[in-house]
């Protein structure tokens, strides 16, 4: 079992994209078991629902489940790990696509919830600003035990390491201070295709593939998504040490 909270706590980075891509990750790399979605943002429902994932489907032999679980205030995080934590085996991983402003309902009381579906991994989605590396640093700073480990997703939509996106987080401080081999860890999203962003918006990408395999929608479809995917799995496995 794993908890994966993608976080960000900043607008337009890209948290529900890496959400379901990270998602669609874990599904794969699954031979049986359980993935559920959690839906936490209460304005912008894309991730859950709306043509994202669905309350409940088989994709091979995992069951997908999907839950809308905006969140709003303390109470809401209350009732959202109270969902979770009955629905806790060792056969299920989570994924919690957090809002912008998640940062400001997270205290230590909403942090030892956790602690009822634990191991949790932060994977936190990086913004090109300054704000998004000060909003990291700030977490780190307050819940320095919570934070000790995490991911640092580094969205190349945004633009690539090598030509400079993302050089104030390579830059600060915090980087050195937090990611090493027992502490957090950056991986790379790679770019998934215009063409197939536009065509499947916010649809999982299993359901693109199959509508794409079944002549529904265009075959580049499968194509791109499966580069993306091989890609996109490199880049965990490289960055889990794998």
């Amino acid at each position: 079992m794993a908890t994966y909270i993608i976080d960000g706590d900043k607008g337009g980075v890209g948290k529900s994209f890496v959400a379901r891509a990270f998602a669609d990750y874990l599904i794969n790399s699954k031979s049986s078991g359980e993935v559920v979605v959690f839906d936490c943002d209460p304005t912008t429902r894309d991730v859950v629902g709306n043509s994202g994932f669905d309350e409940k489907e088989i994709v091979g032999n995992v069951t997908v489940n999907g839950i809308s679980a905006p969140i709003d205030s303390q109470e809401d995080w209350f009732n959202t790990i109270d969902v979770a934590s009955k629905l806790v085996t060792a056969e299920v991983d989570f994924v919690f696509s957090l809002p912008a402003g998640a940062g400001l309902l997270i205290d230590d009381t909403v942090l030892s919830l956790f602690d009822l579906i634990t191991p949790v991994t932060t994977v936190w989605v990086m913004g090109r600003d300054q704000s998004s590396v000060d909003q990291l640093h700030e977490r780190v700073r307050r819940a320095p035990k919570f934070y000790e480990r995490g991911l640092v997703a580094l969205n190349e939509f945004h633009g690539s390491v090598e030509k400079g996106a993302f050089d104030l987080w390579q830059r600060d401080d915090i980087r050195g201070e937090i990611v090493r081999e027992d502490g957090w860890r950056e991986f790379r999203v790679p770019i998934l295709n215009v063409f197939v962003t536009k065509t499947i918006k916010n649809m999982p990408l299993h359901r693109a593939v199959e509508l794409s395999i079944s002549g529904r929608t265009s075959p580049t479809i499968r194509v791109g998504i499966e580069a993306f995917r091989r890609a996109l799995r490199a880049e965990i496995l490289r960055a889990a040490g794998d």
